[in-house]
């Protein structure tokens, strides 16, 4: 399972750390837009935002060791840039689906 959000506010959705030892004990913790409460990845976050003249989030997903699957196969809604710093992972990284075998759906649900 994937950690869920809480509250409407970095404050309100602030975890301790038992938090979130025991949220990686059920699967994995997602930290979004984690450069803006850590300076040194502030620094990344605005760095690549200089390289590429786009708009930039960092989040970072921490999952156990030893756990067979952080998520569910999905597709991201936008780009994705992946540095994995820690651990092994085997990741498995499709084309996006035809849309004209679809229509009528959302390439990214």
């Amino acid at each position: 399972a994937v950690s869920t959000p809480r509250g409407s506010s970095f404050e309100d959705a602030r975890m301790t750390l038992e938090e979130v030892e025991a949220a990686l004990s059920k699967g994995t913790v997602i930290f979004s837009a984690i450069g803006a409460h850590v300076p040194k990845l502030a620094r990344a976050t605005l760095a690549c935002t200089d390289a590429s003249a786009l708009p930039n989030a960092l989040n970072m997903y921490v999952t156990a060791a030893g756990k067979r699957t952080s998520a569910p196969p999905h597709t991201d809604r936008q780009d994705v840039i992946v540095a994995q710093t820690q651990g092994r992972k085997h990741w498995r990284v499709y084309s996006p689906p035809d849309p004209t075998l679809r229509p009528q759906a959302d390439a990214l649900m």
